[in-house]
């Protein structure tokens, strides 16, 4: 899901490192395409609305990004791609080069040759930050692809002996998981060179619109316009529409030049998207376009520098950096104009509106680093939220919300903490006033068990599923508002949410040290298994042993219901060690739970911030432990080399602050738990032109305990440290050691949450 300081801070530190290479050469979009990270490898610009890339198949779970890497054939090229979710939904505009005898059907992929899909070889393929490339051997055409923000361009080398060639644009294709589907398309030939249209969709996004503009470097030399693989009646030549229209683009000469694509895409109409291309794309020069994008992925991961470690861990580390940087995404034509989920057009100049929030994720780690390395978009951010509230018929803030949809995914109120994150932080370029009250409004609304969290503090788990999650979650969420409303000097509301964000208490039975689902009658549900999960079931994807531990703001208090410190850390050493299973009662064990470390499942982050929990109990050498393990067992150079979904980012953006040798456990407020860093130096180019120095003195895989830390030349002996002091530049020095150092610091993370609770 995203720098060091003196005490004297006068000056920044300057470090001048030459670099070997382009930082993007260290980038590898092919991690997390096989297994079940569901990431895509197709190019896009940091944060863009428009990727461009193969979809080799459509209806499996695998295929939630378009692409899976163990697929033998490719469908088609779409222009639009969601990346680490576990549902699937974009696809727009597919586009397929082909030669020889049109084919206007899919095909079978154990058939060749019987459609327009195409086998192609990994060997002939390269994915690279803004690039991608691939040969299609069924069809010997050479397709290479790049972006901009709002448009994607195609390259297509024909063999230059194909007599006959074609593009197929598919208006029915939709990338999804589940059963999605095109509700209705429209294509519209306006010349020899250019298509305009829509699709409306239905997938994950219940009702989506998408307008696009396509122009062809190349005249074709005939068209026609398929609806159910028959031509469209000749009484409407130059336009169709259908849920599964389709067009193929004909060319009855030989190529004697690569074959260039455009496409721009809009949320608001054909012009738009028109006016998007033109604007983003006037030229037909594609080395142009791709060095373009090039630079702008070098600017952006830029923002480390001086990375210090072996290739493998600098490609994991900056891989991880990329795939944080594909979600949000840019959601505004280049006019300012925007489709609002309350289905109308709006326009304004005075912000860059960003969609695709998938909160109950990326709240936890990569929303946090997006204020550490990327504060320019922060406000952005939470003001497309806000507008978000404003326009939502419910007047709640974005939950998970994409392309003018809230899907009402997963469960929570996570745009509260980003925004108090930030508030906290002291991002000051949104309207704090509305943000509370939307904050409020999120967390009153009578959804999911709300009206019985209020009245007896806790959601019953006869009335609603996932109740002992939704209770949990809920809590911290109160926390966060409670804690922006303290700063801005709101006591009556610091006072109400305060109150509410102890109701984890509720549900948590110290008699066996588990959060449990409650009954209505005040009764813990029985029978109960805390190995049991299902979807649906007590818990959000995951099991008692994952979710106890969901206490973010409170781990004291959370310590006390356990027993006290030793009790704490005892229970944590068992989660870590257990056989690494689920003890599945109903049959229906979630496919998110992955990546198991005994029972702490890293492949889906209701787990993600327990590794780190060692430090509030004296033991920070077993975070080290811990976290390493994580790191070198779960992260690799290899297509499958994430351990589950990447989910927008969040999977990365534990990598990136793990390898920076610190992670936010409690995501809003500004204070880190430090754990162990896997680069033996970085430098952070803060906002403002300073720099933050991490150097790892002795690291290597043996070498993964803290022995000592300097901050500026001083002894630092605290397991946590605050963004405000990161922010302001400087050297943070680890040295390590081979074994567990226990005596290096005299402060622990409790300390960091008395002071925020202060």
């Amino acid at each position: 899901m995203k720098k060091i300081l003196t005490f004297a801070f006068s000056a920044a530190v300057s470090v001048t490192v030459a670099q070997q290479k382009p930082l993007i050469d260290y980038v590898n979009p092919i991690i997390g395409t096989g297994g079940t990270a569901h990431t895509y490898p197709g190019p896009t610009v940091p944060f863009g609305m428009v990727q461009p890339g193969p979809d080799t198949g459509f209806g499996l779970w695998e295929h939630c990004a378009g692409y899976y890497y163990n697929n033998p054939t490719i469908i088609g090229f779409s222009n639009t791609h969601i990346s680490g979710t576990g549902v699937g939904d974009l696809g727009d505009v597919m586009l397929q080069p082909a030669t020889g005898s049109v084919k206007t059907e899919r095909g079978d992929e154990k058939i060749p040759g019987s459609g327009y899909r195409s086998r192609f070889s990994h060997d002939d393929e390269k994915a690279s930050p803004g690039y991608y490339q691939v040969r299609l051997l069924d069809h010997n055409v050479n397709v290479e692809l790049t972006a901009t923000e709002r448009a994607g361009l195609h390259k297509y080398t024909f063999p230059r002996n194909a007599d006959s060639s074609y593009v197929i644009l598919d208006m029915g294709h939709v990338v999804t998981s589940e059963k999605g589907k095109t509700i209705w398309g429209f294509i519209q030939v306006v010349n020899d060179s250019t298509v305009l249209g829509y699709r409306l969709s239905k997938a994950l996004a219940t009702e989506r619109y998408m307008y696009y503009a396509i122009r062809f470097s190349r005249p074709f030399s005939k068209f026609n316009l398929m609806k159910f693989q028959e031509r469209i009646s000749v009484a409407h030549p130059v336009q169709g529409s259908g849920d599964e229209v389709k067009a193929v683009f004909r060319y009855t000469t030989k190529h004697d030049k690569p074959l260039l694509v455009k496409v721009g895409l809009s949320a608001v109409d054909a012009d738009g998207a028109l006016a998007n291309l033109d604007a983003e794309i006037p030229h037909w020069n594609f080395d142009k376009v791709k060095k373009q994008a090039e630079d702008k992925w070098e600017r952006e991961l830029s923002k480390v520098t001086a990375v210090k470690a072996d290739n493998k861990t600098k490609t994991i580390f900056y891989t991880a950096l990329y795939h944080t940087m594909l979600a949000p995404t840019i959601y505004m034509d280049a006019d300012g104009r925007y489709r609002g989920v309350d289905n109308k057009i709006h326009q304004d100049s005075n912000f860059l509106n960003y969609t695709l929030f998938s909160l109950w994720d990326t709240f936890r780690a990569e929303h946090p680093l997006f204020t550490l390395l990327y504060p320019e978009r922060v406000n952005d951010m939470i003001t497309s939220m806000l507008m978000h509230y404003k326009q939502s018929a419910y007047r709640v803030l974005p939950k998970w919300s994409f392309h003018a949809n809230e899907t009402w995914t997963m469960i929570g109120y996570h745009a509260v903490p980003v925004i108090a994150d930030a508030y906290l932080k002291g991002f000051k370029g949104f309207d704090s006033e509305l943000a509370l009250e939307a904050m409020k409004a999120s967390a009153n609304a009578p959804f999911e068990g709300m009206e019985y969290y209020k009245t007896i503090g806790y959601v019953p788990i006869d009335k609603e599923p996932e109740a002992a999650s939704k209770t949990m979650e809920y809590a911290y969420d109160d926390w966060t508002i409670a804690a922006m409303a303290k700063k801005m000097g709101k006591t009556d509301d610091y006072n109400i949410f305060l109150k509410r964000s102890a109701n984890y208490k509720n549900v948590y039975d110290s008699k066996i040290n588990f959060a449990r689902a409650k009954l209505l009658n005040g009764q813990f549900k029985t029978p109960f298994d805390p190995l049991h999960m299902r979807y649906g079931g007590d818990y959000t994807e995951g099991n008692a042993w994952q979710y106890s531990w969901f206490v973010p703001h409170d781990i004291g208090g959370l310590m006390t219901l356990m027993g006290g410190r030793d009790k704490f850390s005892a229970k944590l050493d068992t989660l870590l060690s257990m056989k690494e299973t689920v003890n599945d009662m109903s049959g229906e064990q979630p496919y998110d739970v992955t990546g198991m470390v005994g029972q702490y499942a890293h492949g889906n982050e209701p787990s993600h911030h327990i590794a780190y929990l060692y430090n509030y109990a004296d033991q920070p050498w077993k975070t080290q432990e811990t976290v390493h393990k994580i790191m070198t067992r779960l992260y690799n150079n290899t297509p499958d080399g994430l351990a589950g979904n990447d989910d927008c980012g969040q999977m990365s953006a534990w990598y990136v602050w793990s390898a920076l040798g610190m992670y936010p456990v409690n995501p809003a407020g500004g204070v880190y738990s430090i754990g162990t860093p896997s680069l033996s130096s970085a430098t952070i180019n803060l906002q403002g032109g300073k720099q933050l120095v991490v150097k790892a003195n002795n690291l290597s895989m043996a070498n993964r305990y803290v022995r000592s830390i300097k901050l500026n030349g001083r002894p630092y002996k605290k397991t946590w440290i605050t963004h405000e002091l990161l922010y302001r530049g400087g050297i943070m020095e680890f040295e390590m050691a081979g074994k567990p150092v226990k005596n290096w610091f005299t402060g622990n993370d409790l300390e960091a949450e008395k002071m925020l609770n202060k």
